[in-house]
């Protein structure tokens, strides 16, 4: 494509070399750079996928593809009843994608849960006879004198608090209460084995940290 002097356009067949003048503006390439995005499917945890429009030619369709975030899980403990079950829950912060994770027992009755409850202080040989450090149960985080599912709880919330960054927030004794698999750290195992621990004891079972 050729320019006159007379600013008229001469365009010619690559294939025939036939031409023509004509007066007609340039052709312009549209660049769709002014495109709308349409949600196709998919969401932030999984990927997106947008179908692109072009508001400018109006003559261009395409694809656009968003790498995925990835879950971001929070969990939250239901304690049983005498008719249900208890359980963790996980829910995705993003997109409520949940599952459940270590199932409690349900219990008969109030009053033979804390029968139950009474029989942990057999486990207070734990602590070791002779030291000078203040005594504590391991399992009971909060120091109410029982290991229950509020213990494990504090635990889950001590480590995503620990996982995202922050600083934990737990006493020196409460570490140690927690940490009851004995790896120096706090986190979900401890609070599993804490769970599986109370379940032995809501269920009259002799509990025990193995």
């Amino acid at each position: 494509m050729v320019r006159t002097s007379d600013n008229m356009t001469i365009r010619t067949c690559s294939i025939c070399g036939f031409a023509y003048a004509t007066n007609d503006p340039p052709i312009r390439t549209c660049k769709h750079t002014n495109c709308t995005e349409t949600l196709f499917e998919g969401n932030d945890c999984l990927g997106k996928v947008y179908e692109l429009s072009c508001n400018e030619c109006n003559n261009y369709t395409g694809i656009k593809n968003v790498e995925p975030l990835g879950h971001d899980y929070e969990s939250s403990v239901h304690e049983p009843t005498p008719d249900s079950e208890g359980y963790i829950e996980y829910i995705c912060s993003r997109c409520n994608d949940s599952y459940k994770d270590s199932i409690i027992p349900s219990t008969t009755t109030t009053t033979n849960s804390a029968t139950s409850i009474s029989t942990t202080t057999s486990v207070t040989t734990t602590t070791p006879p002779t030291t000078t450090e203040p005594a504590y149960l391991l399992g009971d985080v909060n120091n109410d004198g029982s290991v229950d599912s509020s213990d494990a709880s504090l635990v889950l919330a001590e480590y995503a608090k620990i996982q995202t960054g922050g600083a934990g927030e737990f006493t020196e004794i409460q570490q140690k209460a927690a940490d009851v698999n004995k790896d120096n750290s706090t986190d979900s195992s401890d609070a599993s084995k804490i769970l599986a621990y109370y379940a032995m004891i809501s269920t009259g079972k002799e509990p025990t940290w193995d």
